[in-house]
């Protein structure tokens, strides 16, 4: 039987709870025991059907075996995930569906919503040329790094039902070939208003009319709720060269990212055509983003940005203190002299800036004075945690904003993410950093 609680993916990673009691109920076990393995669901056909948590890795040709149920435990208004994997024998398997059977069903025949269980099959990119010496095993390479044999990696998420325009996606039905696998996600989202307790139902899986498995799922709801805005701020820039300029495709890429506790910025857009769509992500009355209230925590504006138009749309949406000026490994002169211009035309204006990499922090210009973000780059982290977190008690004010972080400095505020996304949200980042993938297999 799966036990998991962990979150899914992104929405864990990107999410630092308001409260310790909070993270003490949902990240005790994070990273704890190996679920209890129960018999995975084997057909007389040779097919079989396995769950899994959301942190396996589920190869076309892994021979991993799984479990014949699952048991979740997530607080209010928080995600749960887990895999489904449906391997064929010496056959392949058409049209293969993944469903939910019974509804979760509780306290008092309370239930979760059904559209509040969502399903999408996992699809695969093909790796090339592998840039380190992870997954060594599951993709053997030569010398030069080419990756040999079967490199399918499991990437992005086909949604049975789109979450934005509520459309059937080509999810299912799904072929399983011949000795191969195939595998469907699915995302438990808890209500607020969901009473505490422990909910049962099943997941149903299916070839033609054929009823391959019927998996147990229980799930228990902790007497918790998680707040809709991560309380971790993060930006995952959009540039609008990738997406034609077009604020339609801006917005629906953030909607994907509020649901997944993300902000997804705009960079290099024309901010009096956007006001439209800034304002109910920044407000936090987007109806598309299932997460009631979740909103924009901060738009960074580059040198490029016209600072006198971002600040007539902010300050008219009310979120004038949302704007964040943005120096990337440039040196702090000229830094200066692009903020003290910008700080002129849009007062209050805050600074966030990444140091020069591998500059020492004994340089009298390491950081702008004036700057209350920093961004380290987080390679070069480590030997200069003490000399940030002396920073960071300057005023009260400062904060630590890092890529890639693997932990967060001990004794530290909570950390910020940055991330760069283009026109794939698929690929953020590498694997447990953190940020993966935001239309999700590795939403870690």
């Amino acid at each position: 039987m799966i036990r998991s609680t962990r979150s899914s993916a992104v929405r864990t990673s990107a999410l630092r709870f308001a409260g310790a009691a909070l993270a003490a109920l949902t990240l005790s076990a994070a990273f704890g025991a190996h679920p209890s393995l129960a018999a995975a669901i084997n057909n007389p056909d040779g097919s079989k059907v396995d769950a899994f948590d959301s942190m396996a890795l589920l190869l076309p040709t892994s021979a991993l075996q799984g479990n014949a149920s699952v048991a979740l435990t997530a607080a209010r208004n928080e995600y749960e995930s887990f895999q489904v994997k449906v391997s064929a024998g010496g056959a392949a398997l058409t049209n293969v569906s993944v469903s939910l059977g019974a509804a979760l069903t509780g306290p008092n025949g309370a239930t979760i919503p059904a559209a509040n269980v969502r399903f999408a099959r996992e699809d695969y990119y093909r790796l090339t040329t592998m840039s380190d010496g992870e997954l060594a095993t599951e993709f053997p390479r030569d010398a030069a790094g080419t990756c040999q044999g079967d490199c399918r990696i499991p990437d992005a998420l086909i949604p049975e039902r789109d979450l934005l325009t509520n459309e059937d996606r080509a999810a299912f039905p799904m072929t399983v070939p011949t000795n191969e696998n195939r595998v469907a996600w699915v995302d438990v989202l808890v209500p607020t208003s969901a009473a505490t307790g422990t909910y049962s139902g099943t997941v149903l899986v299916k070839a033609g009319a054929a009823t391959l498995s019927t998996i147990p799922v229980t799930l228990e709801v902790l007497n918790a709720t998680l707040p809709s805005t991560s309380t971790m701020k993060s930006q995952v820039f959009v540039n609008a060269n990738d997406v034609g300029g077009s604020w339609s495709t801006y917005q629906q890429l953030a909607e994907l990212g509020l649901a997944n506790h993300l902000s997804v910025v705009p960079d290099g857009f024309d901010p009096a055509a956007g006001a439209s769509v800034l304002g109910p992500l920044l407000n936090g009355t987007d109806n598309k983003v299932p997460l009631a209230g979740a909103r924009l925590t901060q738009i960074p504006i580059t040198r490029w940005g016209d600072f006198a138009k971002w600040k007539q749309v902010l300050t008219g949406l009310g979120k004038a203190d949302a704007a964040r000026f943005w120096c990337d490994e440039v040196d702090t002169a000229t830094c200066s002299s692009w903020f003290t211009p910008a700080l002129a035309t849009y007062p209050g204006l805050k600074l966030q800036q990444i140091p020069r990499y591998q500059k020492a922090t004994t340089d009298a210009d390491y950081l702008d004075a004036r700057s209350q973000a920093a961004v380290p780059i987080v390679t070069g982290l480590d030997p200069k945690a003490g000399w940030f977190q002396q920073w960071q008690g300057v005023l009260g004010l400062h904060g630590l904003y890092a890529g890639w972080v693997h932990r967060p400095l001990p004794g530290s505020r909570p950390l910020q993410r940055h991330a760069w996304m283009g026109y794939r949200p698929a690929h953020l980042a590498g694997p447990g950093h953190g940020l993966e993938r935001l239309s999700p297999r590795s939403r870690r």
